[in-house]
């Protein structure tokens, strides 16, 4: 939505299920957003944030969602391909559904830059830990993302800076680590 809202073309695709997932795709065509999206049985997930403005406290209560087959990824994978244009950007963000290779990220992102595809990578744990292996172009980690990455809490900006800077030596150009409330 905010690509499109900056002004840029963009094409919305993943996989969905059910009817949540048909209301995700109508709604996004609903803001002039191409939509073409894989679907898959099962039903979209749901994600539910709480959030205690007096504790500052932010409570997310996530569903795992439906295993997919690992045909729907290979469709998805080959819709993607027959788009992108070199030059163009694939971002491959959020978690994956439950059963799929962790390396999946790591694997999409390194047949992607071959064709010349400027890849970016916002995910976490597993997903991210070998998604950066392939040297995608850009990565957001968020800092509870990268101190996961590390193994450790981090407490002064510069030391974020260092240890983000780490990610440089598999070939990706740019690192964002967001901090929540901290910018």
């Amino acid at each position: 939505k905010v690509v499109r809202a900056l002004g840029y073309e963009c094409v919305a695709m993943g996989i969905l299920f059910g009817q949540s997932g048909r209301y995700i795709g109508k709604s996004l065509e609903k803001l002039g957003i191409v939509c073409d999206f894989v679907y898959a049985p099962g039903e979209t997930r749901t994600n539910v944030k709480i959030n205690d403005p007096v504790n500052h406290i932010t409570t997310e209560l996530n569903e795992p969602g439906s295993p997919v087959a690992s045909e729907v990824f290979l469709d998805l994978k080959n819709r993607i391909a027959e788009r992108i244009m070199p030059g163009d950007v694939l971002v491959l963000s959020g978690s994956v559904p439950p059963g799929t290779d962790r390396d999946i990220y790591r694997d999409w992102i390194a047949y992607f830059k071959e064709r010349g595809v400027y890849t970016i990578l916002d995910a976490d744990g597993e997903l991210f830990r070998f998604g950066i292996e392939a040297g995608p172009a850009a990565a957001k980690p968020n800092i509870h993302e990268l101190e996961n990455y590390f193994g450790r809490p981090f407490h002064a900006t510069e030391e974020i800076c260092t240890k983000a800077r780490e990610f440089f030596r598999f070939g990706t150009e740019r690192i964002l680590v967001s901090m929540g409330d901290k910018g």
